[in-house]
């Protein structure tokens, strides 16, 4: 359940005026305050293609019980899985890329393992 728009940006706002603090998750308008206070924004471009395997797999592990959820894996969910990432990849990652070409800050985008690590090197030996 999710909560209301007030607690939500409540608990963002606690969370902003906070020393350190990550935020996690693709969304636009009620985070733009966020953005523009972070000293970085990463964003983790995951390929269509492997975002798909990936829930489609664990789909599979969770039926096999090979997997825990904390929900009954369902084929109704999986098409939903389907069309979330469509609508990702089509409506919401456009539109969140084109909110971060309007931050003042560092903006990062990774696309594999590599720009992970080099990423996490970068912010360890950075003094902020």
């Amino acid at each position: 359940m999710r909560n209301a728009e007030s607690v939500r940006d409540d608990q963002l706002l606690i969370a902003v005026r906070q020393i350190n603090w990550i935020i996690e998750g693709v969304h636009t308008g009620w985070t733009e305050r966020a953005m523009h206070a972070a000293d970085v924004v990463v964003f983790l471009d995951i390929p269509y293609a492997v975002r798909t395997y990936r829930f489609v797999f664990r789909y599979l592990k969770q039926k096999a019980r090979v997997e825990r959820s904390n929900y009954k894996p369902s084929l109704s969910m999986l098409v939903k899985m389907f069309k979330w990432n469509r609508y990702f990849e089509e409506t919401i990652k456009p539109a969140f890329l084109l909110q971060c070409e309007t931050l003042p800050n560092q903006f990062i985008v990774i696309k594999n393992r590599q720009e992970i690590d080099r990423l996490m090197n970068d912010l360890l030996t950075t003094e902020w």
